[in-house]
């Protein structure tokens, strides 16, 4: 007799050496006794001992799906799994150990909604992790808008009502279910009891810089979705501005110095709109907003490359 479950963990994973151990011990205590539980690390072609790790594991199920972008290795481990509910979480990040008891108790309370969760800093993060991951003093997690690959939480027949997730983009996928699951007018809530710490995040501006870059590069591929996407205007204008000016500094400096400054202010909106959502009631000191338009600019230099490269694969195609 096949054997059901409660819940199905999924975890796709690439190069996770660093962290699956962490994540994996994460997922251990919170299960226990219990066994109504499974988890499936799917493993996307990775270079180093990831997989040898992952089965270490006992009761670990462990399965390779080295060609194919994470969307379509998250849908290999859900059509493998046997759970009534699927949770999706990266292979860097933390489950707490009542992690599954409060999804529990969500599902009871909200029957028929996807749940997400948010992602909680790691003990000592660096200042980049810090002022990305912004929260309030008073608050301990941002939550998202959309669901994130990191924390999610959908019934299994849900899921494949939806057709799981979008296999031809190499990320975006977890936006891409959140805005199905709107649009089949399913109730989507986020609660902080889900969020999950992120071990794996960008360290240094560079690091971040090229993040942001790779999220960037379906943008184009997925024209009709982007052009709905605030921050998808804002980079376009941030892109067309930055480039303008470059271009007319040469031949027309006023104009040119006009544009570049503007180009420069455009990150404020995104730290005016990343401080409201943090649930700041005023503004952090000087040094702290130093650092979060930095990362800000970051992200439009970031998310414009990643246009400018899809615009070159378009071209190569």
């Amino acid at each position: 007799m096949t054997t059901r479950y409660r819940f199905s963990i999924v975890i796709p994973a690439h190069n996770e050496a660093q962290y699956i151990g962490q994540c994996l011990t994460s997922i251990r205590e919170g299960i226990g006794q219990r066994g109504d539980v499974e988890v499936i690390v799917v493993d996307n072609g990775s270079s180093d001992n990831t997989v040898a790790l992952a089965r270490g594991f006992a009761g670990v199920q462990v399965l390779e799906f080295p060609d194919g972008k994470v969307g379509a290795v998250r849908n290999h481990g859900a059509r493998h799994s046997r759970g009534e509910f699927l949770v999706f979480i990266d292979g860097d990040c933390l489950l707490s150990p009542d992690w599954l008891a409060h999804a529990e108790a969500l599902i009871a309370a909200h029957p028929g909604s996807v749940f997400g969760g948010g992602c909680k800093l790691r003990p000592d993060p660096v200042w980049v992790e810090k002022y990305w991951l912004l929260s309030a003093p008073d608050r301990p997690t941002t939550l998202p808008s959309k669901l994130i690959g990191a924390s999610i939480l959908i019934a299994r027949h849900t899921f494949e009502t939806l057709g799981g997730f979008n296999e031809q983009v190499s990320s975006g996928e977890d936006s891409m279910l959140s805005d199905q699951v709107t649009q089949a007018g399913l109730p989507l809530r986020f609660d902080d009891r889900l969020s999950v710490v992120h071990l794996g995040n960008a360290l240094t501006l560079g690091e971040f810089i090229r993040r942001q870059s790779w999220h960037a590069e379906n943008y184009l591929a997925r024209i009709e979705d982007s052009i709905r996407d605030p921050v998808f205007l804002l980079v376009s204008v941030f892109l067309v501005c930055l480039l303008t000016a470059l271009a007319a500094l040469a031949l027309l400096p006023p104009i040119g110095l006009g544009l570049l400054v503007f180009s420069l202010l455009l990150p404020l909106v995104l730290t005016a709109k990343r401080l409201l959502r943090a649930g700041f009631r005023r503004p952090p000191g000087p040094a702290a907003l130093v650092r979060i338009y930095l990362l800000d600019l970051a992200y439009l230099v970031g998310r414009s490359l990643g246009i400018l490269k899809g615009l070159r694969n378009r071209q190569v195609a």
